[in-house]
Order: C-alpha cells, then sequence, then structure tokens
C-alpha cells in the first residue's frame, strides 16, 4: 500500500535517513528507514529516481507529507528549491517492508579488480527494498566498516557494525575454518591455521601469525593475510566474498566482472565459454607461470630428498617397464581429472580433457623415445607420487591467491593442476638424467 498521510508519519535522520512511521490493523506502531542515497540521485538540477548519492548533491532537506524539499546548485550558481513525492516510488507492504517500484535500480559490483563498475536493471514490477539492498552489500570491508570495529579473540573475527540510530549489530566468523597454512604462509581456502600458530594478531584488517617451521635451527616464521580480500560486509554481517564454485562454467565466468563484457550476452553454455579468448588467455597465463615456478620447486625437492639416490633408482628400470608404469600413471591421472572436470566444469569438460590427455601423451612418448636404454630398473609410483605430492602443494598454496584474483570461484581446480605438475615431473626427472 502507498503511504497514507493520515496514517504514516516521515521524519529525515542525518539528512539522507528517511524514518517511516505508521500503524497496522492491529494499532501496532511499526518503524523503517530507508536511505535517501541509495534511490534518489540529483541530474540536471532535478531529482532522479535510481541515482545515488543525493546527500552529496543537494542540502537543507526537509519533509512535509510525503514531500521531500531540499536545496541545489542552479545553473547560474545560485541556490534552487526541489521538491518530489516520496509516494510517488515508493510504498510499504502489511508486513512494513519498504518498496521502490517503477524504477531503475543502480547496481553496485563488488569485484576486487573493478571497485567503480556498474551496470543498471530495470524493474518491470515491485522490487522490494530487502532485495534492492543487495547492491549494498557488495562494500568492501575497507569502505564500510572501520578498522576500530573489528576485534580478533582467539581465531573468531567480530565485527561491531553500527547504522545512525539503531542499535550496534555484533556479527562472528570463525577464521580457523577458513585460513590454514601452505607452504609456511598464511592461505586462504584452507583450514586450521590456529592449531599450528602462535601471536595471532589482527593489524587492520591484516590477519598476522607466527609459527615454526621444521628445521635444525627451528627458526620462527611469520605471515600475513589480508581479509579485505575475502571478507566483506552484508547489512552488518560478516561474510565470505567467495563461496563455493558453481557447476557451470558459464555461470562462474557470468561472476567475473572482467569477462562480464563477453559473457553477459552468452547463454547459460558452458561449452561456448571455453572457447572464449579471454577464457584460453587467462588459463593459458596461469598455466605457464605455475610451471615455471612447479620448475624451481622441484629443484629444491629433489635435493632436500637426496637427487642422485631418487635418480639411480629411477635409472635401474627397463625401457619397457617405464613405457608400462608411465602409461598407467597418467591413465589414472587422467581418470582422476575426469573426474573433477564432470563435477566442475560441466558441458565443457570433454574440451579440457581432450586438450590435457594429448597434452599428457604427447610428454609420455617423448620421454620414452629418450630414455630408451638409460633406465635399468622398475620406476616406483610410491616414490614418485610423493614426491610430486611436496612439490603439487607447494605450488598449490603459492598459487592459490593468484587463482582467486583472477577468478573469485577458482575455475581452475587443485586437482587439475596436479596433473598437469605430475607430467611435467617425469619429463624433469627424464632431465636430470
Amino acid at each position: 500500500m502507498p503511504f497514507d498521510i493520515s496514517n504514516c508519519k516521515l521524519d529525515l535522520k542525518d539528512q539522507r535517513f528517511l524514518e517511516v512511521e505508521w500503524k497496522n490493523d492491529n494499532g501496532q506502531i511499526l518503524r523503517q528507514k530507508l536511505d535517501l542515497d541509495r534511490v534518489l540521485g540529483v541530474t540536471n538540477n532535478e531529482f532522479k529516481w535510481g541515482g545515488s548519492d543525493l546527500s552529496k548533491s543537494a542540502r537543507n532537506f526537509s519533509v512535509s507529507g510525503t514531500t521531500l524539499r531540499c536545496e541545489m546548485d542552479g545553473t547560474d550558481g545560485a541556490q534552487v528549491e526541489q521538491e518530489v513525492d516520496l509516494a510517488a516510488r515508493i510504498q510499504c507492504d502489511e508486513t512494513g517492508t519498504l518498496e521502490v517500484f517503477d524504477t531503475w535500480v543502480l547496481v553496485i559490483d563488488g569485484s576486487p579488480l573493478h571497485r567503480q563498475e556498474y551496470e543498471e536493471q530495470s524493474y518491470s514490477s515491485y522490487s522490494t527494498w530487502s532485495t534492492q539492498a543487495e547492491w549494498s552489500s557488495s562494500y568492501y570491508l575497507t569502505s564500510n566498516l572501520p578498522q576500530d570495529q573489528l576485534k580478533l579473540e582467539n581465531s573468531l573475527l567480530i565485527a561491531e557494525y553500527k547504522m545512525p540510530d539503531e542499535p550496534p549489530i555484533t556479527s562472528r566468523l570463525e577464521l580457523n575454518d577458513h585460513v590454514g597454512v601452505m607452504g609456511h604462509n598464511l592461505v586462504w581456502g584452507r583450514s586450521g591455521f590456529f592449531s599450528v600458530c602462535k601471536n595471532v594478531t589482527l593489524d587492520g584488517h591484516t590477519l598476522k601469525a607466527e609459527f615454526r617451521h621444521s628445521g635444525t635451527n627451528d627458526v620462527p616464521a611469520s605471515s600475513s593475510l589480508d581479509l579485505a580480500r575475502y571478507i566483506q560486509v552484508y547489512d552488518g554481517r560478516l561474510e565470505l566474498k567467495v563461496t563455493e564454485s558453481s557447476d557451470e562454467l558459464s555461470r562462474i565466468f557470468s561472476e567475473v566482472p572482467w569477462m562480464r563484457f563477453r559473457v553477459v550476452t552468452v547463454p547459460l553454455d558452458a561449452s561456448v565459454m571455453v572457447q572464449r579468448p579471454s577464457f584460453k588467455a587467462a588459463f593459458s597465463s596461469l598455466a605457464s607461470r605455475t610451471s615455471k615456478h612447479v620448475e624451481v620447486e622441484m629443484k629444491h625437492t629433489l635435493a632436500a630428498e637426496d637427487s642422485e639416490s631418487i635418480i639411480q633408482d629411477i635409472q635401474t628400470s627397463t625401457k619397457e617397464e617405464v613405457k608400462k608404469e608411465m602409461t598407467s600413471f597418467v591413465e589414472r591421472q587422467v581418470g582422476e581429472v575426469q573426474k573433477k572436470i564432470d563435477t566442475a566444469f560441466a558441458e565443457a569438460k570433454q574440451t579440457i580433457v581432450t586438450e590435457y590427455r594429448e597434452t599428457l601423451e604427447t610428454a609420455m612418448e617423448e620421454i620414452t623415445t629418450r630414455c630408451i636404454g638409460s633406465f635399468k630398473s622398475r620406476m616406483t609410483n610410491h616414490l614418485v607420487s610423493n614426491t610430486v605430492k611436496k612439490v603439487s602443494d607447494a605450488a598449490i598454496g603459492k598459487f592459490q591467491e593468484r587463482v582467486e584474483i583472477l577468478i573469485e570461484n577458482e575455475v581452475i581446480s587443485a586437482d587439475l593442476r596436479r596433473a598437469q605438475t605430475e607430467a611435467a615431473f617425469l619429463e624433469f626427472m627424464e632431465t636430470k638424467n
């Protein structure tokens, strides 16, 4: 029902918050607040529904009945008084929820990469205020929650959020469920960091911790993690930016702002998305950087594991045994990758599996050809797998944050990168020979 002057009382708080008070059919007094900066703006010295930041362009607000009045700067610099009937675009339902209807709504993009991007959406039917408020929930932890309102109790992050003339809202988030330790660094997406760390503190929006890594000198190490990249505030509540990945690849990419212009008009068809240049460029760039890092990590790992002993053990196998083991190893890994892709990439799975199968088979043939006559004993899968696992874990930890920045919902899974790493390891072992 629209505002009824005889039944509703309108008041203005802090020059931007509209407070509405009315009685329901039971005689109960209800109150609701509306941030005018979210629904009204100024264009050419006139009110614009669907705009924003009204308070930055106007001053001296007043409300009479359902009419909002304020002063704006005219074209000649003089003050011009303008008014707008709030009942023309705002109404309230029986539950007291405010509704904005027949207007444009500004949708703010909460991406870490494009903070100022926006798009406009037209609502042909009523849009409840609770739905419209969702765009404001995309604001960053750094921009709408001051640092002094955050505190840490053990591994529990606590935020106290306060709107004008309202009691504070306390929200809690268990960081131990989302933060872990990988390669002597705090990483998002793991768990259990609190059990292996000490002196855990919060500096602004940055989580800091100390821990001891294994070694002869037991040297203490420290690491930090910027929580503002992973956590945001939804109407005063702490929420995660990155959630579980969707099964539909195109839906994931539709949420990536820097690719949105390429995919926003494309149907939900993952087989189309995988052919997009933006997908291929992102995937290729990540794979290239991962490959270079893994090569360095493998050198260090082999040195620590007595590389000479490992190489001598592998060189004792024969050509047939090597080829058999490598074939089994590759086929098993491709099968595991395909299972993951079945879940994560839906219709795009066959395209990606084909590309990886060709890559792995080519690498296998090249290694087999170059290794003829140089291997004398059976290659042990257990030995290779353990070494590769250490290397892969380090690579995954190192590149997890890059993946989250590049594609927030982690399009490329850790298991798919591990299969790629294991194939590269076989070639590297032959190179060491």
